[in-house]
Protein backbone atom coordinates (compact mmCIF):
# COMPACT_ATOMS: atom_id res chain seq x y z
CA UNK A 1 0.00 0.00 0.00
CA UNK A 2 1.17 3.10 -0.80
CA UNK A 3 2.47 5.85 1.73
CA UNK A 4 -0.10 8.79 2.72
CA UNK A 5 1.96 11.76 1.67
CA UNK A 6 1.53 15.37 3.48
CA UNK A 7 0.62 17.70 0.70
CA UNK A 8 2.85 20.69 1.95
CA UNK A 9 5.90 19.07 1.44
CA UNK A 10 5.49 15.44 0.28
CA UNK A 11 6.50 14.16 3.64
CA UNK A 12 5.98 10.54 4.36
CA UNK A 13 6.47 10.64 7.92
CA UNK A 14 2.72 11.18 8.14
CA UNK A 15 0.13 9.46 11.17
CA UNK A 16 -3.64 9.81 10.95
CA UNK A 17 -4.94 11.92 13.75
CA UNK A 18 -8.71 11.22 13.92
CA UNK A 19 -11.89 12.63 11.90
CA UNK A 20 -13.46 16.05 11.58
CA UNK A 21 -16.91 16.17 9.95
CA UNK A 22 -16.73 12.03 9.19
CA UNK A 23 -13.58 13.56 7.30
CA UNK A 24 -10.26 11.81 7.91
CA UNK A 25 -7.49 14.67 9.55
CA UNK A 26 -4.05 14.12 8.88
CA UNK A 27 -0.46 15.24 11.00
CA UNK A 28 2.79 15.12 8.99
CA UNK A 29 5.63 14.99 11.95
CA UNK A 30 8.08 16.78 9.79
CA UNK A 31 7.11 19.92 8.76
CA UNK A 32 4.27 19.86 11.61
CA UNK A 33 1.22 20.45 9.98
CA UNK A 34 -1.92 19.31 10.19
CA UNK A 35 -4.88 18.90 7.34
CA UNK A 36 -8.31 17.16 6.71
CA UNK A 37 -8.48 15.13 3.45
CA UNK A 38 -10.70 16.70 0.70
CA UNK A 39 -14.13 15.40 0.00
CA UNK A 40 -14.38 13.20 -2.64
CA UNK A 41 -18.24 13.04 -3.45
CA UNK A 42 -18.07 11.13 -6.55
CA UNK A 43 -15.66 8.45 -4.91
CA UNK A 44 -18.11 8.53 -2.34
CA UNK A 45 -21.54 7.85 -4.41
CA UNK A 46 -19.37 4.76 -6.49
CA UNK A 47 -18.86 3.86 -2.94
CA UNK A 48 -22.17 4.04 -1.69
CA UNK A 49 -23.53 2.51 -5.20
CA UNK A 50 -21.49 -0.72 -4.70
CA UNK A 51 -22.50 -1.21 -1.33
CA UNK A 52 -25.56 -1.49 -2.78
CA UNK A 53 -25.56 -2.80 -6.28
CA UNK A 54 -23.19 -5.26 -5.47
CA UNK A 55 -22.92 -5.99 -1.98
CA UNK A 56 -26.37 -6.27 -1.13
CA UNK A 57 -26.98 -3.89 1.45
CA UNK A 58 -30.93 -2.41 1.70
CA UNK A 59 -30.78 1.18 1.84
CA UNK A 60 -32.05 1.11 5.30
CA UNK A 61 -28.71 -0.15 6.26
CA UNK A 62 -26.90 2.05 4.39
CA UNK A 63 -28.43 4.95 5.91
CA UNK A 64 -27.58 3.26 9.16
CA UNK A 65 -23.96 2.48 8.52
CA UNK A 66 -23.25 6.33 7.12
CA UNK A 67 -25.15 8.02 9.45
CA UNK A 68 -27.85 9.58 7.23
CA UNK A 69 -31.78 9.30 6.66
CA UNK A 70 -33.22 6.65 4.15
CA UNK A 71 -34.39 9.44 1.78
CA UNK A 72 -30.79 10.87 1.53
CA UNK A 73 -29.23 7.62 0.44
CA UNK A 74 -32.32 6.94 -1.80
CA UNK A 75 -31.47 10.73 -3.54
CA UNK A 76 -28.01 9.77 -3.57
CA UNK A 77 -28.38 6.39 -5.45
CA UNK A 78 -31.44 7.70 -7.67
CA UNK A 79 -27.78 10.25 -9.07
CA UNK A 80 -25.86 8.04 -9.61
CA UNK A 81 -24.81 7.06 -13.77
CA UNK A 82 -22.64 3.75 -14.34
CA UNK A 83 -19.66 4.40 -16.40
CA UNK A 84 -20.36 4.02 -20.86
CA UNK A 85 -19.04 0.91 -21.59
CA UNK A 86 -17.25 0.93 -25.38
CA UNK A 87 -17.82 -2.33 -26.67
CA UNK A 88 -15.72 -3.87 -29.59
CA UNK A 89 -18.55 -5.28 -32.45
CA UNK A 90 -18.43 -8.83 -32.78
CA UNK A 91 -20.59 -11.90 -33.33
CA UNK A 92 -22.10 -12.56 -29.86
CA UNK A 93 -23.96 -15.47 -27.72
CA UNK A 94 -26.06 -13.85 -25.22
CA UNK A 95 -27.35 -14.47 -21.39
CA UNK A 96 -30.09 -11.45 -20.66
CA UNK A 97 -31.51 -11.68 -17.29
CA UNK A 98 -33.02 -9.67 -14.50
CA UNK A 99 -32.00 -9.14 -11.02
CA UNK A 100 -34.17 -6.84 -8.45
CA UNK A 101 -33.33 -4.84 -5.64
CA UNK A 102 -36.55 -4.19 -3.49
CA UNK A 103 -38.89 -2.51 -5.80
CA UNK A 104 -36.31 -1.98 -8.94
CA UNK A 105 -34.04 -3.79 -11.09
CA UNK A 106 -31.48 -4.37 -13.65
CA UNK A 107 -31.65 -5.78 -16.73
CA UNK A 108 -28.56 -7.13 -18.39
CA UNK A 109 -27.14 -8.55 -21.09
CA UNK A 110 -23.82 -10.44 -21.47
CA UNK A 111 -21.53 -12.35 -23.69
CA UNK A 112 -20.30 -15.20 -21.54
CA UNK A 113 -17.51 -16.00 -24.16
CA UNK A 114 -15.59 -12.84 -24.32
CA UNK A 115 -12.28 -12.48 -24.63
CA UNK A 116 -10.78 -10.03 -22.02
CA UNK A 117 -7.15 -10.60 -23.71
CA UNK A 118 -8.73 -8.48 -26.73
CA UNK A 119 -9.93 -5.85 -24.22
CA UNK A 120 -13.89 -7.11 -25.25
CA UNK A 121 -16.04 -6.56 -22.08
CA UNK A 122 -18.79 -8.89 -20.69
CA UNK A 123 -21.80 -6.58 -20.23
CA UNK A 124 -23.31 -5.65 -23.47
CA UNK A 125 -26.07 -3.66 -22.21
CA UNK A 126 -27.82 -2.71 -18.96
CA UNK A 127 -30.48 -0.79 -17.98
CA UNK A 128 -32.37 -0.33 -14.53
CA UNK A 129 -36.32 -0.78 -14.59
CA UNK A 130 -38.79 -0.22 -12.18
CA UNK A 131 -41.61 -2.38 -11.36
CA UNK A 132 -41.80 -5.94 -13.09
CA UNK A 133 -39.79 -7.03 -16.51
CA UNK A 134 -41.54 -6.58 -19.57
CA UNK A 135 -40.91 -8.11 -23.18
CA UNK A 136 -40.75 -4.66 -24.48
CA UNK A 137 -37.40 -3.69 -22.04
CA UNK A 138 -35.75 -7.85 -23.80
CA UNK A 139 -36.69 -6.33 -26.90
CA UNK A 140 -35.12 -2.85 -26.42
CA UNK A 141 -32.26 -4.51 -25.21
CA UNK A 142 -32.22 -6.15 -28.27
CA UNK A 143 -32.11 -3.73 -30.61
CA UNK A 144 -29.81 -1.52 -29.02
CA UNK A 145 -27.79 -4.31 -29.37
CA UNK A 146 -28.04 -4.82 -32.91
CA UNK A 147 -27.73 -1.29 -33.56
CA UNK A 148 -24.58 -0.81 -32.93
CA UNK A 149 -23.13 -3.71 -34.92
CA UNK A 150 -23.66 -6.89 -33.02
CA UNK A 151 -24.63 -9.94 -34.73
CA UNK A 152 -26.28 -11.75 -32.43
CA UNK A 153 -26.66 -15.63 -32.80
CA UNK A 154 -28.23 -17.15 -29.77
CA UNK A 155 -29.46 -15.84 -26.38
CA UNK A 156 -30.47 -17.99 -22.86
CA UNK A 157 -32.93 -16.66 -21.33
CA UNK A 158 -35.03 -17.18 -18.49
CA UNK A 159 -38.36 -18.47 -18.75
CA UNK A 160 -40.47 -15.63 -20.00
CA UNK A 161 -43.02 -16.95 -22.86
CA UNK A 162 -43.28 -13.69 -24.47
CA UNK A 163 -39.23 -12.93 -24.33
CA UNK A 164 -38.65 -16.60 -25.83
CA UNK A 165 -41.36 -15.45 -28.58
CA UNK A 166 -40.13 -11.94 -29.48
CA UNK A 167 -36.59 -13.53 -29.87
CA UNK A 168 -37.79 -16.46 -31.85
CA UNK A 169 -39.69 -14.28 -34.25
CA UNK A 170 -37.11 -12.36 -34.94
CA UNK A 171 -34.77 -15.62 -36.41
CA UNK A 172 -32.54 -16.10 -32.74
CA UNK A 173 -32.54 -19.55 -31.74
CA UNK A 174 -33.48 -19.37 -27.70
CA UNK A 175 -32.23 -21.74 -24.83
CA UNK A 176 -33.47 -21.56 -21.24
CA UNK A 177 -31.16 -21.41 -18.45
CA UNK A 178 -30.36 -24.36 -16.60
CA UNK A 179 -32.41 -23.75 -13.47
CA UNK A 180 -35.77 -23.03 -15.76
CA UNK A 181 -34.70 -26.39 -17.74
CA UNK A 182 -34.80 -28.03 -14.58
CA UNK A 183 -38.04 -26.44 -13.43
CA UNK A 184 -39.89 -27.40 -17.10
CA UNK A 185 -38.50 -31.38 -16.18
CA UNK A 186 -39.91 -30.98 -12.84
CA UNK A 187 -43.24 -29.63 -14.05
CA UNK A 188 -43.57 -32.79 -16.57
CA UNK A 189 -42.00 -35.10 -14.15
CA UNK A 190 -42.03 -36.28 -10.44
CA UNK A 191 -38.83 -36.42 -8.59
CA UNK A 192 -40.16 -39.54 -6.48
CA UNK A 193 -41.31 -41.88 -9.60
CA UNK A 194 -43.34 -44.53 -8.16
Amino acid sequence: MRAKRCPYFNCINVKKIGTRNGRQRYYCHQCERSWTNASRPKRRLEMLWDQYAFDGLTVAKLAKMHSKSRSFIQSKLSTYTPHRIIQKLRTVTLVMDVTYFDVWGILVVIDPYVNHANGENTVLYHATLTGTERTIDYEVATDTIESVGYNIIAVTIDGRRGVRNMLEARGIPVQLCQFHQLMTITRCLTKHPG
